[in-house]
């Protein structure tokens, strides 16, 4: 039940705050293998706040959709990236 209200035994109130820890955790337990590990995300997974677990981001490629594959690679540069992971 998406609507169920927070209780002990769910271990994030939010779909977010689940998906932060997930993202969190992987990164974590990963850099503990190998530190320089490069961490890939594509569209649409691309934001701000995916920035900070990746260190590899790329657009999706549209066959034969140059505007398509123009607005996502802006994108992606508007971030600001490349910028070094934010380990927390």
């Amino acid at each position: 039940d998406l609507t169920a209200p927070f209780n002990d035994e769910m271990d994030c109130e939010t779909v977010e705050a689940g998906t932060n820890k997930l993202l969190q955790e992987i990164t974590d337990e990963l850099g503990e293998i190998k530190a320089d590990l490069l961490y890939e995300y594509r569209q649409p997974y691309i934001s701000p706040a995916i920035n900070r677990f990746g260190n590899m981001l790329r657009a999706s490629d549209c066959a034969y959709d140059s505007l398509l594959n123009r607005t996502e690679t802006t994108d992606i540069r508007l971030l600001g990236y490349p910028s070094p992971p934010t380990r927390t």
